[in-house]
């Protein structure tokens, strides 16, 4: 209908998105509940209750995690044929698209890591998210640091010869300054493996409430 260049509709995007967000919050919680009162209601001992709650929480959780994603999908669908993307700044129409989602973020993950500026590392380090950072904090900032100053080292190559610091490059230098990532970083780091952790804790928390106050 009207066009918008990809960081704008990203705001845009965001701000429309979140009635969606909160509906996935409220979905969780009524999962959690109807599972747990399902097990209450037909087992009184405590380890049957938690099994079958358990059970019907993860039955619950697949079907909403379908209903989320169609809900997500036809959002999407609607919005991009009510705005049509505008790349910015040279982008292609597929990278416009993972700006729609990601904003400022994709953008600086977009540009090469020897073009990052100091403010661009601290930027990146306060969208690790609040679990790596109370985790892994000293450890992270210490990689980035170790990263601009070898990118720094890397953008003179790149204007002389086109060169550019890639990723297994990257894990190279972090590898032989003793702080290469883990693989138990990458499950922290990731979206979908905080959102499986929190899940379990608002289940493990509502089924504890609903035992004592049954008991």
């Amino acid at each position: 209908m009207f066009g918008m260049l990809d960081y704008r509709a990203h705001k845009l995007y965001w701000l429309l998105s979140r009635p969606l967000w909160l509906l996935g919050y409220i979905l969780l919680f009524v999962t959690i509940a109807c599972s747990a009162a399902l097990a209450f209601h037909f087992f009184d001992n405590v380890y049957a209750r938690f099994a079958i709650a358990y059970l019907a929480f993860q039955i619950l959780g697949l079907l909403l995690l379908g209903v989320v994603h169609a809900i997500t999908w036809l959002f999407d669908r609607i919005f991009l044929f009510i705005v049509d993307l505008v790349p910015a700044d040279g982008r292609t129409p597929e990278e416009a698209k993972f700006v729609l989602k990601g904003g400022a973020h994709t953008i600086l993950l977009l540009k090469p890591p020897s073009q990052w500026s100091d403010e661009d590392f601290s930027f990146a380090y306060r969208k690790n998210g609040w679990l790596v950072r109370t985790i892994m904090g000293d450890t992270v900032r210490k990689r980035q640091e170790v990263l601009s100053e070898k990118s720094k080292a890397w953008a003179a190559r790149a204007d002389a010869d086109g060169s550019e610091l890639n990723a297994y490059q990257m894990e190279d230098l972090l590898a032989s300054s003793g702080i290469s990532t883990k693989w138990y970083e990458h499950l922290i780091a990731k979206g979908y493996c905080r959102w499986l952790l929190i899940n379990h804790l608002w289940f493990l928390i509502i089924f504890y409430l609903m035992q004592e106050a049954s008991a």
